[in-house]
């Protein structure tokens, strides 16, 4: 679906030179208020299509919760070690422009899945929110951390 979704937005993507230029036209690049050297990014310009900035989002949940259904009896080290490079992969795929929101909520549920997953293999109910901290999952089990926008700075010449 998402698949489509961008092909019948897009239209012929020959059109664009790099992908910098999709995420321009999605609305995913953040609006630039510059003067001489100085640099300003402000918010994303929204003038996209919303729903398929929705369905991006969408796809790498689902892939990832792909993973946590198809290993749900595996130790959660195993299921980090699969998802890992699905999460880096996207990360950087979308890291021009402004993707904050998006990464911020495909984070939280992240973790809330390792969470679930870690307290079904000790057969407890809940996510273990009273029992490990917030950077838990992250420090102790390596799971995927590097969820920042990256913004184009030129260099000075």
């Amino acid at each position: 679906m998402t698949a489509l979704a961008t092909e019948v937005f897009l239209g012929d993507p020959g059109r664009f030179r790099t992908g910098k230029q999709v995420a321009s036209y999605i609305g995913m690049i953040p609006g630039e208020h510059s003067s001489g050297q100085r640099q300003r990014l402000g918010k994303s310009s929204k003038e996209g299509n919303a729903l398929l900035r929705y369905l991006w989002c969408e796809a790498t949940m689902h892939a990832v919760g792909k993973v946590f259904r198809q290993y749900r009896s595996q130790p959660v080290t195993r299921v980090i070690e699969l998802i890992n490079p699905v999460l880096r992969g996207w990360v950087n795929y979308f890291a021009v422009g402004h993707s904050g929101r998006c990464f911020h909520y495909v984070k939280d549920w992240v973790a809330k899945k390792v969470r679930r997953h870690v307290m079904q293999a000790r057969k407890r109910e809940g996510y273990g929110w009273g029992r490990w901290s917030r950077q838990w999952p992250y420090e102790t089990l390596g799971l995927f951390d590097d969820y920042r926008v990256r913004y184009f700075v030129p260099k000075a010449t």
